[in-house]
Formats: C-alpha cells, structure tokens, sequence
C-alpha cells in the first residue's frame, strides 16, 4: 500500500493519507471532530503537535505522496518544503491546495528551492488552487 502523509491534517485529512501530522494536540483535534461531526479516522497513523517547519519525525524516501490542504500553503516555511522533499520517495509528489492566488508564486519559489520538478498550477474553482510537483528520479 502506498503511504501518503497529509501536512497540517487537522480534524479533516485527506482521504488518501496513511499517515498525518498537525501542530494541534490530540484532545484539541478530538474536540474539533466533535464539533462538527466527524470523528478523525482510526486507519491513520496520526502524530500530534509536531512543527512542520522544524523537521519531521520519519526517514528519508518514506512516503510515494506528501499532500496539504491549507496549511503548507498558509503556515510553511523553507524548511517545510524541504523537509517535504526528503521523506518524499524518487518521482514521488506532492499536492498542495491554496486559496489565495496571490500567494501561488511564493509557493512555487518555495517547491523549486526544495529542488522540486514538473511544477504544475491549476485553478479549482471558488477561488482555491492546486499546486502539484514531483520529486525527481536521481
């Protein structure tokens, strides 16, 4: 099976992720799930208050996929997209949704200094984007 890390997952990860991070703790997400009805899915390897920006906590080559729903976007760093790029396995990706268009050419100086390829952009609509690039091949 493909393991897929969601960056910033908060009480919503995405629906391929295997394994997910945020820098809320757990009773604080519990909560969240709560309040909106939905409960974090259990067959998610989930680690709580971990700082995307300081370093994450798995080795290099780890996951086929790194995807972030918001938070890389608003809250990454350099560091962030680096890091993204080394437990990323060769010709992995990664996805990164965003909803502000002007800050989609930031993110892209970001993915290119993490030595990321094949940037792609692509409008989805209400105003929010799609950013995906690949890790390449050595």
């Amino acid at each position: 099976m493909a393991r897929v890390l969601d960056l910033g997952a908060g009480h919503d990860p995405h629906p391929e992720a295997t394994d997910a991070i945020d820098a809320f703790d757990q009773n604080t997400l519990v909560e969240l799930g709560k309040l909106d009805g939905r409960a974090i899915p259990v067959k998610i390897t989930y680690r709580y208050q971990v700082d995307m920006n300081a370093g994450l906590p798995y080795p290099a080559g780890t996951f086929q996929k790194v995807v972030s729903q918001f938070a890389l976007a608003t809250f990454g760093k350099p560091k962030a997209f680096r890091e993204a790029h080394r437990v990323l396995k060769p010709g992995g990706t990664i996805e990164i949704w965003m909803g502000n268009r002007g800050e989609v050419p930031r993110i892209v100086r970001h993915l290119r200094g993490a030595r990321f390829t094949q940037i792609t952009t692509e409008p989805l609509g209400r105003g929010d984007y799609l950013i995906a690039a690949r890790k390449p091949l050595p």
